[in-house]
């Protein structure tokens, strides 16, 4: 017969698993699948509770097991605690309750968890036929595996890199996509595997979201009921070792195999999202694998929220006075909660706020309005926790009391109908005003490019940067020194040739004519004087030539003797009758008459050909005779010209010349005019530190300085394809401008452009530029300014406001399928 139960007598329910470790005691609730840590007071009071024993009599018991007696209400609290988690018999029919409905979708928007199946009794059926895997021999084989493949990753780094830059494509994504589920289903059927190895059980696997990252699960809780550590840790790291061991198979395969061939994509494809996974996934800082093995690693449980709720405490010290007091964490938990929860906590706040940023500023960027609703409600679903307990003020909880009374008074088709009316009633009744914005820039209405007109070296700069200028305002000054160079040479040319001119026009003076007589009459005394001297000198080459020819005449007469007596010798010596000396003398003799007899030929030869010519006499003469003929036909000349006087076309030659050098002159006080630089219109200076173009050489055409006009400016504006059909000009302009929020620029549209052009982001598509003037007084507006401009088309109904990009879906893109 079954004892009753009550809350004097409680019992602990009889089905609970529990399992003994080092300092604590882990119950499960096999019902719910949560899991208990208790200390040794916490599981001796526990152990306690067997529905015959009263509280009473437990306080008295612990006291006396663990040396003090607890404080009055301790005991009775803690049993409470365990009452309201449904670890106590509430009666004997309680034991017999079916199990909780199990959900198969649980947690938060930034932590959430979707079941997919029970795979206990599949991991039953599998686990001895991978029983090899938890043998010392795979181990070893695995560890070799992943050094090898580690060692070859590092030493082909770079062709690693480029095959899988060559890899990627659209066509590879489903493959990919495919590659990634099976490895990650491999990853977390090793841990079930390992918890079923060492007896566990795993009634869990699925999908899970954990911020915004996707990723696979498999609950393998029962671990924690693993009386040894070591087994623990295996089941947490079993995953990432599985995925290692695959990602270095996967590297000596592609080194193995021929680049292209699909085994080698294949096997890139494993490398690079095997080592993408592994990285989030042995990421301490969240719920992972790499959280779970560190919170094992150093025997904290929960080090998550105990680590937040350290730092929480801590941080509220600091402002505040303390709470109640707690059981303070020993020295070394302090030190982990304190690193622990300031990384993990900074690391969240930053993904956090980088996820939000991105998808809100795509979100209002594509969607605009209608994004920014939505950004605000996503928002609302992630942080719904924090917001319910901000607003838990006792008059905001009074006021939704009596709003949700009311509505509850309603009956289910009267809230329909009504709901349904008021709806209508503001969709299709009430006006709304189209808007379309886009982003625009700044440019001033007139652009006033301030360029050199001539080549030269900049000597001054007169204006700074954002100075005022009016038009014609002197800005710049080119160096003239070369100019004014010219001019006066210009000058000089100028006047030669002008004095040139009078005298043409003159004709000859009588002091001239004369002179020239005189010139002719010398000219033809120096002629007779050559003519003279030439006849003397061909006289004289002819009496040297008949000297040079007797002289011939007398050398061949002496060497026919000298030749008959070297014979004679000859002879006389060959009868002995004369001395060797006697016929060498006659010999020498000989020689010295032929010699003789060249010299004067050669004499003669000379004479023959000119001899005076090469001395300079004769030709000298006749040059002389030449040149004085040619000095009197000049002077003849001249005196001819003298008594003719000026030719017309000299005149106008010089003319001529005349006018093209004072052109020439106005043509150079012009460029020393352009030197001095100005504004063509009044504005405002926008080129950044002017002064230090001082030295700087440009050319004719060269860009100096820009002059913006910006009391009127113009902005232009990026309309989408698809909103341009409601821009019409003369429309209501506003424009913010991101450096001055909190104004509002009005004006009208003045110009649409009359084609599309294509944006860098690609997913606006092509934008039309559309054209406004906005009045710019205090000159706050200035070139390149950006911001967002709303362009109004008019009030339209609601409800036509809200479906116009749907209707323009339906009525190009879903119209176009048919």
């Amino acid at each position: 017969m079954s004892t009753a139960v009550t809350r004097e007598l409680p019992k602990l329910r009889s089905d609970l698993v529990i399992s003994r470790q080092a300092g604590a005691v882990v119950l499960k609730d096999p019902t719910t699948g949560r899991f208990f840590r208790f200390g040794e007071a916490e599981h001796f009071i526990t152990s306690q509770l067997d529905g015959t024993t009263p509280i009473a009599v437990v306080r008295q018991r612990a006291g006396e097991e663990f040396g003090s007696l607890p404080e009055p209400g301790m005991v009775e609290g803690f049993v409470g605690s365990l009452r309201r988690l449904g670890l106590l018999e509430a009666d004997d029919a309680a034991l017999e309750r079916p199990a909780a409905p199990r959900r198969h979708n649980r947690g938060g928007p930034l932590y959430m968890r979707f079941s997919a199946f029970d795979p206990d009794r599949l991991l039953d059926r599998l686990v001895d036929k991978v029983a090899f895997c938890f043998t010392p021999a795979f181990l070893v084989f695995s560890a070799s595996v992943i050094v090898l493949g580690f060692g070859i990753s590092v030493a082909e780094w770079s062709h690693i890199t480029r095959d899988l830059k060559r890899l990627w494509g659209v066509e590879m994504l489903l493959v990919a996509w495919l590659i990634t589920f099976m490895v990650s289903a491999a990853h977390e059927f090793a841990h079930g595997f390992t918890c079923k190895r060492f007896g566990g059980h795993v009634h869990e696997i699925g999908f899970m979201l954990i911020y915004f990252q996707p990723a696979f699960y498999c609950n393998v809780s029962d671990a924690w009921l693993f009386a040894e550590k070591s087994k623990r840790l295996w089941v947490t790291i079993s995953g990432p070792y599985l995925e290692i061991f695959l990602w270095a198979l996967a590297v000596i395969i592609w080194r193995v195999t021929e680049p292209g061939t699909w085994p080698s994509a294949v096997a890139l494809v494993v490398v690079a999202a095997s080592a993408f996974r592994l990285f989030i996934n042995l990421n301490p800082l969240i719920k992972l694998d790499g959280y779970y093995l560190l919170s094992d690693a150093l025997g904290i449980h929960n080090l998550r929220a105990r680590a937040f709720g350290y730092v929480k405490r801590r941080l509220s010290a600091l402002v505040a006075s303390p709470g109640p007091a707690r059981e303070e964490p020993t020295t070394r938990e302090q030190r982990v909660y304190l690193a622990y929860g300031l990384l993990a906590g900074g690391y969240s706040a930053w993904l956090l706020s980088l996820v939000a940023l991105m998808v809100g500023d795509w979100l209002t960027q594509r969607y605009q309005g209608a994004g920014a609703f939505v950004y605000a409600g996503l928002l609302g679903l992630a942080f719904q926790n924090p917001l319910l307990r901000a607003t838990a003020t006792p008059r905001l909880r009074a006021w939704r009391e009596r709003v949700n009374a009311r509505w509850k008074s309603l009956n289910g088709p009267m809230r329909a109908l009504l709901l349904l009316g008021l709806s209508l009633a503001v969709l299709f009744l009430v006006p709304w005003q189209l808007t379309v914005s886009g982003d625009f820039s700044v440019a001033p209405r007139h652009n006033a490019d301030v360029r050199a007109e001539v080549d030269g070296i900049i000597a001054q700069v007169y204006v700074d940067e954002g100075q005022r200028v009016a038009a014609g305002e002197l800005i710049v000054r080119l160096v003239d020194r070369d100019y004014r160079a010219e001019l006066r040479a210009v000058g000089a040319q100028i006047d030669e040739t002008l004095a040139r001119l009078n005298m043409l026009r003159a004709g000859p003076r009588a002091e001239e004519l004369r002179l020239a007589r005189q010139n002719i009459e010398t000219a033809e005394t120096r002629h007779e004087y050559a003519r003279r001297r030439y006849e003397e000198g061909e006289q004289m080459q002819a009496a040297r030539l008949a000297k040079a020819m007797a002289d011939v005449a007398t050398a061949q007469e002496r060497l026919r003797y000298a030749r008959n007596d070297l014979e004679r010798f000859h002879a006389l010596f060959a009868a002995q009758l004369i001395a060797r000396r006697t016929l060498d003398e006659s010999q020498e003799l000989a020689g010295v008459r032929e010699k003789e007899l060249a010299a004067a030929r050669a004499e003669v030869d000379t004479v023959s050909v000119g001899d005076l010519a090469s001395t300079g006499d004769l030709a000298g003469f006749r040059k002389e005779m030449a040149v004085a003929q040619k000095e009197a036909e000049e002077a003849g000349g001249r005196l001819r010209l003298l008594a003719a006087g000026s030719r017309p076309e000299e005149i106008e030659g010089a003319q001529a010349v005349l006018a093209r050098l004072a052109s020439q002159r106005n043509h150079l006080e012009d460029q020393l005019r352009l030197v001095m630089v100005r504004s063509a219109v009044p504005g405002v200076v926008t080129t950044p530190k002017p002064r230090e173009k001082i030295g700087q050489y440009v050319k004719k055409g060269d860009l100096i300085l820009e002059v913006h006009e910006f009391q009127t400016v113009r902005a232009e504006i990026a309309i989408p394809e698809r909103e341009i059909g409601d821009v019409k000009v003369g429309q209501a302009v506003v424009v913010k401008a991101r450096a001055y929020p909190e104004r509002a620029f009005p004006g009208r549209v003045t110009a649409i452009a009359p084609a599309a052009i294509k944006e860098e982001e690609g997913w606006r598509g092509k934008v039309f530029r559309v054209t406004t003037t906005l009045e710019n007084p205090d000159l706050v507006l200035r070139s390149e300014m950006t911001g967002t401009a709303k362009i109004y088309c008019g009030e339209r109904r609601l409800f036509d406001v809200l479906t116009r990009r749907l209707a323009r879906y339906l009525r190009v893109e879903f119209w176009s399928w048919w």
